[in-house]
């Protein structure tokens, strides 16, 4: 069974045709991804205004309700690091290592492979892409 809102399309044997046609769907998509950056902005204003006047000094309202939503604060409490050489020195001493992303830096590790470092442990693979001009 086919997915909802899923274009279903034959891709052009003709390459030339190919070309122009991930062009023009690229336009369009660009075009619509405006619209949709419009609508976060708009929506990260209004999530914000909730915040600013929920969190008010004295505040004495933390919801609203409107005919269709009900938006309420909702508190959380996330870590920030505020001496990352304290904190490596304990996840070392500790071997906490669960507290830290694996995950590498790719600018870093590029920087260092076009100054002639190669890092143990890491590998080179290559990913392909499409680059689409305007002719």
């Amino acid at each position: 069974m086919p997915k909802a809102n899923t274009l279903e399309f034959k891709v052009p044997t003709d390459l030339g045709t190919r070309a122009d046609l991930l062009q023009a769907t690229r336009i369009a998509r660009l075009e619509l991804q405006k619209q949709v950056d419009e609508l976060a902005s708009r929506e990260s204003a209004m999530r914000q205004a909730f915040i600013d006047e929920f969190t008010v000094e004295g505040a004495t309202v933390t919801g609203a309700t409107g005919r269709s939503a009900h938006a309420s604060l909702v508190e959380k409490e996330e870590p920030q690091a505020e001496d990352w050489d304290a904190t490596y020195k304990w996840i070392s001493k500790t071997k906490s290592w669960d507290l830290l992303q694996r995950r590498i830096s790719a600018p870093a590790v590029r920087a260092r492979w076009e100054a002639g470092k190669e890092i143990p442990g890491i590998k080179r693979v290559k990913i392909y892409t499409i680059s689409v001009t305007k002719v």
